[in-house]
């Protein structure tokens, strides 16, 4: 069985274990990533400088890579190096309508694309019977709704015959709702982002101990809610800081912050060297989300034993235990979000607790072997209804 698997930079973090995993499992796969001009810097991979031409390159020709040469074979993994923004440029039609001939070269069996295809990707629907779409989110981010992208998910959803989803939150509710039969999905998670253990940090060398918000910032992930409690803490802790990291546009009033020494906004994308340092010397983690599906963010602070206090959004409850490895709290609610961080700051012990279950207890749950072994199972069953 072959597998070309189709991802983009956002997405590394959850692609690269899945993908070591299906390496060490012996499945042969080929991995593309794209990359574009207006982005490259997300996921696990910080591009200072795009290679200045239209290609498929080896992922090693990227300098930035190769930190990760001893956790994953980079020998099948592919750039889609894209230099021009306008998505119809006549290069980026010829550069896609290479990759189709590439793909093509190595005879897959499946073709595992992880967002629905737009715009130029429009033409790897000549693998359209070989698709597995792994949707992320089953309905979008309040703030993320447009009638544009809604149409490109709804042709994936009618185009192609098998979907991953990595919760069973809503899953029944998107069935109903766009008609597609639940035989036809996987229903599996995301494993232990391990890759987080093997990094060399870059060291935070903080003067007041902090509490960290990290990921890519927009309106559903409720920043404003944590900033807005963290005015209650201040007066009862004056020696605790909150850390925001990370890029994305910011939609609350920043200027209300920056003459606050307690609040720290790092609004750009945050390495994982640095992400790494933000993780080891923080008190804890919060996920204020107005809503979700599931939460990278999470798995990655899990990963290196940090607590985290979620909302009781999306499949945010599936991936903390509540009292053991994190807490739940009602979502929007100020007070709630006071409340619980006052308590964990009050009582360290419950903190250290925590940090001992995440070791203890979720990390036994989040090996990529079984993982692998149901996305394997999926793409037989699939290649066998083909024929």
């Amino acid at each position: 069985m072959k597998i070309v698997y189709f991802s983009q930079l956002p997405f590394t973090d959850n692609d690269f274990p899945l993908i070591r995993a299906f390496q060490q499992q012996g499945i042969d796969v080929y991995y593309y990533i794209q990359i574009n001009s207006f982005r490259l810097r997300a996921g696990l991979i910080d591009i200072k400088e795009q290679i200045p031409k239209n290609g498929i390159f080896k992922a090693s020709e990227y300098q930035e890579f190769l930190m990760y040469k001893d956790y994953i074979d980079l020998n099948k993994i592919f750039v889609v190096n894209s230099t021009k923004s306008l998505g119809l440029h006549p290069k980026t039609i010829l550069l896609y309508l290479k990759l189709v001939k590439h793909i093509k070269s190595f005879r897959a069996n499946i073709i595992h694309i992880t967002w629905p295809l737009m715009g130029i990707k429009l033409l790897l629907y000549a693998f359209r019977k070989k698709i597995v779409l792994t949707l992320h989110d089953p309905f979008p981010h309040s703030g993320k709704e447009s009638l544009k992208f809604e149409l490109y998910r709804r042709l994936s959803i009618a185009l192609i015959d098998r979907i991953v989803m990595l919760n069973n939150r809503n899953v029944r509710m998107f069935c109903e709702y766009y008609n597609y039969p639940f035989s036809k999905i996987l229903v599996t998670q995301m494993g232990e982002f391990d890759y987080m253990r093997n990094v060399k940090c870059l060291s935070e060398t903080k003067d007041k101990p902090y509490i960290l918000f990290f990921g890519y910032i927009s309106q559903y992930k409720g920043v404003e809610i944590l900033l807005e409690s963290m005015k209650y803490i201040h007066e009862k802790y004056a020696n605790i800081k909150l850390v925001v990291a990370g890029g994305g546009k910011i939609y609350f009033d920043k200027s209300l912050y920056e003459e606050q020494d307690y609040i720290e906004i790092r609004n750009c994308y945050i390495g994982i060297p640095e992400l790494v340092g933000l993780l080891r010397g923080c008190l804890f983690a919060v996920c204020p989300y107005k809503d979700a599906t599931q939460s990278g963010v999470i798995q990655t602070a899990f990963s290196l034993n940090v607590p985290v206090i979620a909302t009781d959004v999306g499949a945010l409850p599936d991936a903390v235990t509540d009292g053991v490895t994190g807490a739940i709290i009602p979502p929007c609610d100020v007070n709630a979000l006071t409340c619980k961080i006052d308590d964990w700051l009050k009582n360290p012990q419950k903190i250290n607790l925590m940090r001992c279950n995440i070791e203890s207890i979720w990390r036994k749950k989040m090996n990529w072997v079984p993982i692998v072994k149901q996305y394997e199972e999926f793409y037989k069953e699939f290649i066998f209804n083909q024929s």
